[in-house]
């Protein structure tokens, strides 16, 4: 339903003439593209708390939404497991013929986690924090983000400058974010990655956040590269610029 409902508003931003970028699976081997494409290697970050405790829900007793507006899973950390999944993510980047130049990351712990462990120690590369990069924010406790003071000292590593001030400016206990404001976020994250010199980057980030990406802040070529990406996983895409001229749709 999520899925459908961000077509719908990739369909509703061509009706008013905007040209996205498109999308196509990088595959192992491949040349590095030309003209002003970017591969992106996008990662969902490694299991987190509360990503356990939802599966756990049976054993707990515990409702879903009492879960969900628990305090105590405030921008929760990874589980053990997560932080395996995570290292694994790293062992892979390390490996490819040319590793990311760069990782871009939303400043959630958990995602953090994720880039920080991958990254290893020295670094891969940079890491760079960005605000737009985060999970649909709202009413769930676990979308809430830190301080940025506390994440700047628990992740030396990482560039918090383009945060929107040190206290989280999007979540409310009120409402969770409408998915168009959501599919905006991912357009920006997509126009900086295009922005940026290197040619092979990282993305960290969350479900909602990539699914956006993916179905409405983008053309795809195939639609099973549009299909939800697992914790833990990552995918391998082009990403080349809108195309100039002619009618703004897919294919």
């Amino acid at each position: 339903k999520r899925r459908e409902e961000l077509r719908q508003i990739s369909e509703a931003f061509r009706a008013r003439g905007e040209r996205l970028p498109r999308a196509t699976a990088f595959k192992p081997g491949s040349s590095l593209p030309a003209g002003g494409a970017k591969v992106v290697h996008l990662i969902r970050h490694g299991e987190a708390e509360h990503n356990r405790a939802m599966l756990d829900l049976s054993i707990s007793g515990k409702s879903r939404k009492a879960l969900e507006e628990d305090p105590a899973y405030t921008d929760p950390r990874l589980t053990e497991a997560g932080r395996a999944g995570a290292a694994a993510i790293g062992a892979e980047l390390r490996a490819l013929p040319s590793p990311p130049a760069l990782i871009v990351v939303s400043p959630m712990r958990r995602a953090l986690e994720t880039a920080v462990i991958a990254a290893g120690s020295p670094p891969l590369c940079p890491i760079v924090a960005m605000e737009e990069a985060r999970e649909r924010f709202g009413r769930y406790s676990f979308d809430r983000r830190s301080p940025i003071s506390a994440l700047r000292a628990e992740f030396p590593t990482v560039d918090f400058s383009r945060a929107r001030g040190d206290a989280d400016p999007l979540w409310t206990p009120e409402a969770r974010e409408p998915l168009e404001g959501v599919a905006r976020r991912a357009q920006a994250v997509v126009g900086a990655l295009l922005a940026r010199p290197e040619g092979t980057v990282a993305l960290v980030a969350h479900s909602v956040i990539l699914a956006a990406l993916l179905n409405a802040a983008v053309d795809v070529d195939d639609p099973q590269l549009a299909v939800y990406v697992r914790t833990e996983e990552r995918r391998a895409v082009v990403v080349a610029p809108p195309e100039k001229g002619g009618k703004p749709g897919r294919g």
